[in-house]
């Protein structure tokens, strides 16, 4: 009879085994997702990418339910045991999670009076631009809606639609520009552009504004990019261009601040 620790390491090396798999499905996933971009697939094509690894994918962005798979031990009741308890544990740590995110929901659509629709966060593109979130045409989504946190920070926008999923540009990717207001004493404009990287920059910025580390930037309504007062972030650093008559500098983007695994898409004004 095998001995408890044995089976406990065979156990641990099919554990590993799998989890490698994962990381090489998500790798493969990801490059499929950036290939069928840049060659501007077919939207048919795409969605239904997106939708048979759909499933896969959103494991791998939220709590590693790949443990949760029913995983069978060779007669070993006490390992059984153990696997349905962490079974049970992740059930509750998601449905806890989840009540969570919808309560901030709730107070969000209530503060902002808007219609709100949460969806779970299944990729990010190879080259971090992009995330896929599981609601599309079918759920109403349309192009250009607004993406917040739950908590309320501005992730960025919708950027393409296919019937079941929604691709969401983020307000860092270098293709990314708009107007805000920087909330010094007199409240400033100022355009803010995406870089690729975990931060942002702010541009058009007249000398005469006093800006201090730690202003926070919020969307206006100018332009109908984004609905207004919406959490941008806060200035990082910022410098007085000699050769003009503006400043420009650099923003933290609030939502890099926590990991997230649902987003909250604002549908319209009540």
């Amino acid at each position: 009879m095998k001995s408890f620790e044995a089976d406990g390491s065979g156990f641990t090396a099919r554990v590993g085994r799998r989890l490698i798999n994962r990381q090489k499905l998500t790798r493969y996933v990801d490059i499929s997702i950036y290939r069928l971009n840049k060659f501007n697939a077919d939207d048919f094509i795409k969605n239904t990418f997106y939708k048979i690894f759909a499933v896969g994918q959103k494991s791998t962005w939220q709590t590693s339910s790949w443990l949760s798979g029913g995983n069978q031990v060779e007669n070993q009741n006490l390992i059984k045991e153990n696997l349905s308890l962490k079974e049970e544990l992740i059930i509750l740590k998601s449905q806890a999670e989840e009540n969570v995110t919808l309560r901030a929901a709730l107070g969000i659509s209530q503060e902002r009076k808007e219609n709100i629709i949460l969806a779970d966060v299944l990729n990010k593109d190879f080259l971090g631009n992009f995330l896929l979130v599981n609601k599309g045409s079918k759920d109403k989504i349309t192009k250009g809606l607004a993406v917040i946190t739950p908590d309320g920070a501005l992730v960025g926008k919708v950027e393409k639609v296919y019937n079941n999923f929604s691709q969401i540009i983020l307000i860092t990717a270098a293709s990314s520009s708009f107007e805000a207001e920087i909330q010094n004493e007199t409240g400033v404009l100022a355009v803010v552009k995406g870089n690729g990287s975990d931060k942002i920059s702010f541009e058009l910025v007249p000398q005469e504004q006093i800006l201090s580390k730690g202003n926070l930037v919020k969307t206006i309504a100018l332009g109908n990019a984004f609905p207004k007062d919406i959490l941008v972030g806060e200035v990082l650093n910022f410098e007085k261009e000699s050769s003009s008559s503006f400043q420009k500098g650099s923003i933290l983007p609030y939502f890099l601040r926590n990991s997230f695994k649902q987003l909250l898409i604002i549908i319209d004004e009540k």
